[in-house]
This record gives C-alpha cells, structure tokens and sequence, in this order.
C-alpha cells in the first residue's frame, strides 16, 4: 500500500503490482476458478481486473488522484 499511496497509477502498473496481482488470482483459483480463469485467460480482462483492483485501494486509501480517474477510463 505504501508504493501504491506514493506513486502515480502508471508507475504502479508498470511496477510489481500487475504481478502481485496475478499472484492472487491463482491463489485464489481454488476457491473461484471459473473466474480466476476468465482473468488469466484474457489479457483484456487481465488488465481490466488489475484496475479494478487498483481503483478499490487507491479508493479506501483515499489517493483520489485527479490522472487516477482519467488512466482508469482510457485503459
């Protein structure tokens, strides 16, 4: 959480955090494998997902960054 409160959303997302996410995803594929499925078996929700997730920490971290909702929309 403290680099993603410290950095803008593009660095974030070129950072390590697509990949902790990926991480979780298959972690989690035992208890929700049709969806963590449909996440790594498409690169377009891949990244939607990755987002996604990104938008509820920077949310409840409360970033509110102005580019955030901007990045968010054009990706």
């Amino acid at each position: 959480m403290a680099q993603v409160n410290n950095r803008s959303i593009e660095q974030v997302m070129h950072g390590l955090f697509p990949k902790r996410v990926l991480d979780t995803v298959l972690d989690a594929m035992t208890d929700h494998e049709k969806l963590s499925l449909e996440v790594l078996d498409n690169e377009t929700k891949t990244r939607a997902f990755e987002l996604v997730i990104l938008k509820m920490l920077t949310a409840v971290g409360g970033l509110g960054k102005s580019n955030s909702s901007t990045y968010l929309r054009s990706s």
